[in-house]
């Protein structure tokens, strides 16, 4: 996600820049968890992207622009909730903490039956490791990963 992307601030105006924006523009999208106050936010900011005089380096129609800003309006206007999304993946994630810990206790009986079970252990951390990447990523919280892990 571009980060290094700054608007020019000029006596206390936003200036878009068409061309910046343009050039990292990867067509690549992104799932984003907005709170209500987010999205009022980002639309009456939107308010002023709708103004030509807001505007830099643009090579051809101000259609262009309304239509990327339109885009995005109706981006945050129609998008979902994503509450119930991020509390089905926290149970489940819960539920697989739970899971692993009874399998935790269980690797001892794997390592007599295979051999060793540090291969498994660590599979299952770097498993645990992901799950929890995804759940922040998604606004969650997973708990500590069980012992041994």
């Amino acid at each position: 996600m571009p980060t290094n992307v700054k608007l020019s601030v000029r006596d206390k105006d936003v200036l878009f820049d068409w061309g910046k924006l343009k050039e990292i523009e990867t067509g690549d999208c992104y799932l984003l968890a907005l709170t209500d106050f987010h999205i009022a936010l980002l639309l009456s900011v939107l308010r002023y992207a709708e103004w030509p005089t807001r505007w830099t380096n643009i090579n051809g129609p101000f259609s262009q622009v309304t239509e990327e800003v339109a885009r995005l309006e109706n981006c945050l206007m129609s998008g979902c909730n994503v509450t119930e999304l991020v509390t089905v993946l926290q149970d489940g994630f819960d539920q697989l903490h739970t899971d692993m810990t009874d399998l935790a206790g269980k690797l001892d009986t794997v390592a007599q039956n295979q051999g060793s079970g540090e291969d498994l252990e660590d599979d299952l951390a770097n498993l645990w490791r992901q799950v929890e990447q995804v759940t922040l990523i998604l606004g969650g919280t997973v708990a500590g990963a069980p012992t041994p892990l």
